[in-house]
């Protein structure tokens, strides 16, 4: 199965959005504010 990782900053209204329609369309993903994580910033899962 796919997996799909959104990476997110705070009150980022693209963000939001894309959460938004993955959701409405029964996607499981997993999100990661890269603010917050430092190596999601860096692109290491």
């Amino acid at each position: 199965m796919l997996e799909i990782t959104v990476y997110t900053v705070p009150n980022c209204a693209d963000c939001e959005a894309v959460g938004r329609l993955l959701t409405s369309q029964g996607a499981a993903f997993t999100e990661k504010n890269v603010r917050e994580d430092a190596a999601a910033l860096a692109g290491n899962p």
